[in-house]
């Protein structure tokens, strides 16, 4: 259970830490006050409540929620803007024993305000928006169809 915790932790606060500090030079260098740079990390609404029954994915989102907050803090200086996204239930490798069992599926979605998961599109056009906008950093957006209301 060690290794698990240190292996979801490492993937999910270390590896963005060292992938931004690795791309900061070229993040700055192209960077001006009117076309900032952009970082967008992909958090989870795990980060934010405590409905994961996960002991380690949704602290560790949180962990990568704070750290977008202090990047976005540090690294404004350099016009580099960093936000976040906390998707909820989208198809994926992680959620597919939930997506693929009808009854898991139904269950979920009826929660959801919305009525429905995420769709693919429901993602990219969340980080156009972010990526057009140049005066928002260190926010973390859920994007969840309410599941985390």
């Amino acid at each position: 259970a060690g290794s698990d915790f240190d292996e979801v932790l490492a993937l999910n606060v270390k590896v963005p830490f060292l992938l931004t500090q690795a791309l900061h030079p070229l993040l700055k260098g192209n960077a001006s006050l009117q076309r900032p740079s952009h970082i967008v990390n992909t958090g989870s609404i795990a980060g934010l409540t405590t409905t994961s029954s996960s002991y380690v994915y949704g602290p560790s989102k949180a962990g990568l929620h704070h750290l977008t907050k202090v990047l976005a803090r540090k690294l404004a200086a350099d016009h580099i803007l960093v936000n976040a996204i906390a998707p909820g239930l989208f198809a994926s490798k992680m959620t597919a024993d939930i997506v693929e069992n009808e009854q898991r599926r139904n269950a979920t979605v009826s929660r959801s305000p919305v009525g429905r998961m995420g769709e693919p599109d429901d993602l990219a056009r969340l980080v156009v928006a972010i990526v057009s906008n140049g005066y928002m950093t260190g926010n973390i957006i859920p994007i969840d169809g309410g599941l985390g209301l």
